[in-house]
């Protein structure tokens, strides 16, 4: 997913990402609760298809793609550092939300931001320090989620994740 240049920055505020969490926790904890709506993410192809790997351009719906992501990255790294499996291994989110195992440069990362929020993001991705001017929300707001992850447990986290639902609207030309 690339983030086109006339899309606004990323700009998710600490509040945002408090009731993402507590909308998380308190779906992922209650067995009855089948599902919680966070939106929808409308995207279309972009319009060089020589890469290897499909490129979408989002539309909508970029501000939740990428707190998600900064979540399921805090949720890797707890994984990573505690040498964890259960109830997902660090490989499997890396696998299947953040990273494209065979992309080459860019190609690499299953999300693109513009400007500075991209270049936090990369760093944060590759465990590589933080670039000089950082993003201030990708940061704080990765801090955030590492700080309750830490603290959290995982399984329900991971349930919770697992019922979020999002209209998903793919644009054809």
């Amino acid at each position: 997913f690339i983030i086109p240049i006339f899309q606004r920055t990323y700009s998710w505020e600490i509040t945002h990402c408090r009731q993402l969490w507590d909308d998380i926790l308190r779906v992922g904890s209650h067995a009855a609760l089948d599902s919680h709506f966070i939106g929808s993410a409308v995207y279309i192809p972009e319009q060089d298809t020589s890469a290897a790997i499909s490129r979408w351009l989002v539309i909508d719906g970029q501000q939740r793609i990428t707190t998600l992501s900064l979540l399921l990255l805090a949720f890797k790294k707890r994984l990573q550092a505690e040498g964890l499996d259960a109830p997902v291994s660090a490989a499997e989110i890396e696998d299947y939300f953040l990273m494209n195992r065979y992309g080459k440069g860019e190609q690499r990362y299953k999300m693109l931001l513009t400007k500075t929020d991209k270049d936090t993001l990369i760093a944060l991705l590759d465990g590589k320090p933080l670039p000089d001017k950082a993003s201030h929300r990708i940061k704080e707001n990765f801090e955030f989620f590492t700080g309750k992850i830490a603290e959290a447990d995982l399984g329900v986290v991971y349930a919770g994740i697992g019922k979020l639902m999002i209209v998903d609207v793919r644009l054809q030309e």
